[in-house]
């Protein structure tokens, strides 16, 4: 770039207040980074009587050359650049000071005086009247403007000088504003990509309620459109239910006014038609005065809807595996009615018969009684067998209520002779429906195999009792212990008994570590099956002892 200029040594004693003002505004007035250091070289140039102008700017990687501006006669030509430092460019020695001291370094005449007459550009270019200006604003160093005159000493009057520090002054603060507005233009354009990707909702506000920014997703997600947003009509607290907006008001504001940011939290905003979206939103506050902020919104829809086709599905599994477990136990009681009304007949006919056929062997054939006495334990051993496995599909006992069957579960149990196991129940009479009994006594038998198998303990303690609305079951044992997490992806048993708490809509606590032993807690809503079994009267307490 080239200009044609007057008389590039003007008398600066003859410049007067308002050139100065008229100078200083132009350097300060320029928003554009180029157009600003084209300026500045001009300007300093001209006004300093220099031959020859550069502009070093101070870097995170370094000083660099940005700038050189050439005075040849009535021209000058300023050259933008990136060049990095050179020996040949400049008197490094003398840059290195200014940029050292960040402050302005005058030599009248170079070639014969100071400490720089030895520095390499000196001695080779014979600069005579050399001048180093820092760039200063708010102490921060911007840049060094370096100035010579190859054909006079003493070019650079005190008044010129005085000049180029206002000039230079001016242009760093300069500088400083559009580095500053560049900075904020990215951000700005940062935002407005974030903004306008429409990934998530996102809307400006103040604390009175006004929404003065928002995107589509945003509008997307309340209804409403770009009409209704330039009117003012979408208001924050009037898309608030009000069961939520007293909880805005009483507890996330004053938090926000506090803390200036509130972590995502979710609630309902109310559509343009009326109808609710779930959503969850984010904010923080622009400044100290926390009047606006930003909100970043999520529609929820979406996952609501998922999270209810999952839980439809939970529900549907579970009823099947109710359905599954109701038609096992149904199973277990139809084979175990057929062996005991079927085979338990034969069985008995069949000892019957032995017995006839040993007693009219006993006079005429002696030799055979011994071996119908074999037939007729052989008889009494299968017997015994298929009573083992009625017991084992489904004890009898049940259909006596669940004390009952607990009272047979805890005397069967302290048959090992190394374990004493006690049955505490408030309620002697207590009554429940036969898949409450059902659930319960197969948790207790799961839990005491479990002990017997693994726990090593000296003592159990099973209690059961009745609340208005459940029933709670407790089955303690003073074992070894074990790793729940460790344990329950690979224990089918731990994963029965839950299935079948859970099938009754019931809450199952199993808590164990190493050493402590092992508690099973049992939360089963009373009011699950019409299905009820009348129980006998039972012992409040059972505790049988081994005899081996």
């Amino acid at each position: 770039m080239t200009a044609h200029i007057g008389t590039i040594a003007t008398s600066f004693e003859q410049l007067d207040l308002a050139t100065v003002i008229q100078l200083s505004q132009a350097v300060s007035g320029e928003l554009v980074f180029e157009k600003l250091i084209d300026t500045l070289m001009r300007t300093a140039l001209m006004q300093a009587g220099a031959g020859r102008a550069l502009l070093i700017l101070a870097q995170t990687a370094g000083e660099r050359i940005a700038a050189e501006a050439i005075a040849d006669g009535d021209t000058v030509t300023v050259q933008l650049c990136k060049h990095a430092l050179a020996a040949t460019a400049l008197p490094e020695s003398i840059l290195r000071h200014v940029l050292s001291s960040q402050a302005c370094l005058l030599l009248d005449d170079a070639l014969a005086e100071g400490t720089f007459v030895e520095d390499p550009y000196i001695r080779q270019h014979r600069a005579r009247s050399v001048l180093g200006l820092p760039l200063l604003t708010q102490a921060k160093l911007i840049g060094v403007l370096y100035l010579e005159n190859n054909l006079a000493p003493r070019v650079f009057s005190p008044a010129r000088l005085a000049v180029l520090k206002l000039l230079t002054s001016q242009a760093a603060i300069a500088m400083e504003n559009i580095r500053l507005c560049q900075r904020l233009t990215e951000r700005e354009a940062k935002i407005r990509r974030l903004v306008d990707t429409n990934i998530v909702g996102i809307f400006i506000y103040d604390l009175d309620g006004c929404i003065h920014v928002a995107n589509d997703a945003f509008l997307h997600i309340v209804g409403y459109d770009r009409e209704d947003l330039a009117s003012g009509c979408i208001n924050w607290k009037h898309l608030t239910p009000q069961e939520w907006l007293d909880r805005d008001l009483r507890e996330l504001i004053p938090g926000l006014r506090k803390t200036g940011f509130l972590p995502p939290f979710e609630k309902e905003y109310i559509r343009k038609d009326g109808s609710r979206v779930p959503i969850m939103l984010t904010t923080a506050t622009f400044d100290e005065t926390e009047k606006e902020g930003v909100a970043f919104v999520v529609d929820l829809t979406g996952q609501r809807k998922a999270e209810h086709r999952l839980r439809e599905s939970y529900e549907m599994l579970r009823e099947l595996a109710s359905r599954r477990e109701t038609a096992r136990e149904e199973e277990r009681k139809h084979i175990a009615r057929e062996l005991h009304d079927e085979l338990g007949q034969h069985l008995t006919a069949l000892r019957m018969r032995a017995s006839t056929l040993r007693m009219q062997l006993k006079n005429d054939r002696p030799a055979l009684v011994d071996e119908t006495g074999s037939l007729i334990a052989l008889v009494d051993q299968t017997m015994q067998v298929v009573r083992s496995v009625i017991t084992s599909l489904r004890p009898p006992v049940l259909d006596m209520g669940i004390a009952a069957a607990l009272e047979w579960l805890t005397a069967e149990f302290n048959r090992n002779g190394r374990t004493m196991c006690h049955l505490r129940m408030r309620d002697e009479n207590m009554a429940m429906s036969e898949d409450h009994a059902i659930v319960l006594f197969r948790v207790v038998q799961e839990a005491l195999t479990n002990v017997t198998r693994h726990a090593d303990a000296t003592e159990v303690i099973i209690t059961l009792e009745r609340t208005t609305n459940a029933y709670l079951l407790e089955v303690l044992d003073d074992g070894q212990g074990f790793d729940v997490q460790a344990t329950r992806n690979r224990s089918f048993g731990l994963a029965g008994m839950e299935e079948r708490v859970l099938m009754l809509g019931g809450q199952i606590d199993v808590m164990s570590s190493p050493g402590i032993g092992t508690l099973v807690k049992v939360d089963l809503p009373a009011h699950r099956s019409t299905r009820i079994v009348v129980p006998r009267p039972s012992l409040t307490e059972t505790s049988v002892a081994s005899t081996g």
